[in-house]
C-alpha cells in the first residue's frame, strides 16, 4: 500500500480551515516549505516552521485568523531542514556533477542546455533527470513546458550552491571553482548559438554565464551584457538595464574594451529614487551606451531631463572623431531628443537640423525632421506642417 501526502493544496486548507491561519499566511507557509521534498516530509516542515514562527514571536491573532508579523519572504527555515537537505544530497554522490552544472543554470533549465554543457546524448540526460527527479525530488520535470525542469525550491537550489561554491560571481573573482567557471562557459556556447539563431528571449542568460565564466569569457562578457542591458530597455525595465551596463562596464574594464568620457557638472543626485537609480546616474565617468540608455530613461520617465539633456550634449561634443557614423548618429539622435523633452527647443531645433542633413538612414531623418517641426516657433506653422508631412512620407 502507497501512502501519498497532502498535495500543496490540501496543506493549505488544512492550515487554513482546521488550524485557523489566514489564507495568505498558509500559502506562504506551505510555499517555504516546499524547500523540503516530498522525500523528506513535506508536512512535516510545514509544521517544523510554524513552530519557529511561534516561538520567535512572528505570529499574531487578526479577525481573519493567524497571520504573519513579517514580510513572507523574511520566514526562517528551520536549522533542521537545512541539515536534512545536506545529507540528502550526501545519499546520491553519483548526482552530485549534473546538480552542479543544473544549479550553475538557474532554478529552471533547460534539458537541452545542460546536456550540450556536459556534452551528454539528450535521451541519456533526461534518464539521469527523470532517476534524480524519482529518488530523491531534487528537481521535477515541468511538463507542461517542453525541455525544462526545476530544482524542487529555490532553497534546494542555494542549498547545493552554497555546499558546492557556486556562484554568479564576475570575471575578477578568485574564489569560485574552476569546474564552475567551466559549467558557465559551455552553458554560454550552448546559448551563443540558440541567440545567433533568432532567440532573443536567452540574451539574459546568455549574459550572466559569459559573466560567470571568468576571464576566458570577459570579451564576450561585455557584448552580451550590452546587448542585455539594450534588451531591457526594450522592456522599459530599467533596473536591469542599469544592472546590465554595471556588468558591461566590470567586463570591459577587465578587457580594455570601456571606451568612456569625464564629463564635469552632470553628476545627478537620485534624492528619494531607488538607491539603483541614484548610483545608476551619480557618475562621472560614462561610455556612449550608458548616455544612450539614460536619454530613454528619460525619455520614457521623463525625470531628470535638463541633467541629462546637458550629459548627452557634453558627451556628443566630446566625441572622437574616429567614432563610428552609426554610433555618432545614433547619440545625435538621442541628444536632440533629450533636448526637446527638456524644452530647450531653440537647441532641439540646432541638432534636428544637423541630424537630417547628415544621417544616412531614413528613419533617423524623419526623427530629425519630426524634432525640428515640434522645436519651431509657433508662429512658423507652414514650415513646421512642412517637416511634420515630410517626416510621415519617410516613414
Amino acid at each position: 500500500i502507497t501512502l501519498n501526502g497532502p498535495t500543496d493544496e490540501e496543506r493549505i486548507s488544512i492550515l487554513d480551515q482546521q488550524l485557523g491561519f489566514k489564507r495568505s499566511a498558509a500559502e506562504s507557509i506551505v510555499s517555504k516549505a516546499k524547500a523540503g521534498t516530498e522525500s523528506n516530509g513535506g508536512m512535516f516542515w510545514v509544521i517544523q516552521i510554524i513552530i519557529q514562527l511561534a516561538q520567535e514571536g512572528l505570529l499574531r491573532e487578526t479577525e481573519s485568523g493567524i497571520d504573519l508579523t513579517i514580510d513572507p519572504g523574511s520566514i526562517p527555515i528551520p536549522s533542521d531542514m537545512q541539515d536534512a537537505l545536506e545529507a540528502q544530497l550526501d545519499l546520491f554522490p553519483e548526482f552530485i556533477p549534473l546538480l552542479e552544472c543544473a544549479a550553475c543554470l538557474g532554478k529552471q533549465f533547460s534539458a537541452t542546455v545542460l546536456s550540450d554543457s556536459l556534452e551528454l546524448d539528450r535521451l541519456e540526460t533526461l534518464s539521469r533527470l527523470k532517476e534524480i527527479e524519482e529518488r530523491s525530488g531534487i528537481i521535477k520535470d515541468i511538463r507542461q513546458s517542453d525541455d525544462q525542469f526545476e530544482f524542487h525550491s529555490s532553497f534546494m537550489l542555494n542549498t547545493i550552491r552554497t555546499r558546492l561554491s557556486i556562484s554568479g560571481s564576475g570575471p575578477a573573482s578568485t574564489d569560485v571553482p574552476q569546474i564552475i567557471r567551466e559549467y558557465h562557459q559551455r552553458a554560454s556556447l550552448t546559448l551563443q548559438k540558440q541567440y545567433a539563431s533568432g532567440r532573443s528571449d536567452v540574451v539574459f542568460a546568455l549574459a550572466d554565464h559569459h559573466y560567470a565564466a571568468g576571464m576566458a569569457c570577459v570579451v564576450d562578457a561585455f557584448g552580451s551584457c550590452m546587448d542585455a542591458a539594450h534588451a531591457s530597455v526594450g522592456s522599459y525595465n530599467f533596473k536591469q538595464a542599469f544592472h546590465y551596463l554595471d556588468l558591461a562596464r566590470e567586463c570591459g574594464q577587465l578587457a580594455g574594451l570601456y571606451k568612456h568620457q569625464s564629463i564635469e557638472g552632470c553628476e545627478m543626485e537620485g534624492g528619494r529614487d531607488s538607491t539603483w537609480l541614484t548610483d545608476a546616474l551619480s557618475r562621472d565617468i560614462w561610455s556612449l551606451d550608458e548616455v544612450l540608455i539614460c536619454c530613454e530613461y528619460s525619455h520614457v520617465t521623463h525625470k531628470y531631463e535638463n541633467k541629462i539633456a546637458k550629459l548627452a550634449e557634453a558627451y556628443l561634443l566630446g566625441l572622437d572623431e574616429d567614432e563610428t557614423n552609426d554610433n555618432r548618429a545614433r547619440l545625435l539622435v538621442a541628444t536632440t531628443r533629450a533636448l526637446y523633452d527638456a524644452e530647450q527647443y531653440k537647441k532641439a531645433e540646432e541638432y534636428a537640423t544637423k541630424l537630417i542633413e547628415t544621417s544616412l538612414e531614413d528613419s533617423q531623418r524623419a526623427t530629425g525632421m519630426q524634432l525640428k517641426g515640434l522645436s519651431m516657433v509657433p508662429s512658423d506653422l507652414d514650415g513646421r506642417v512642412s517637416l511634420l508631412e515630410q517626416a510621415h512620407e519617410l516613414v
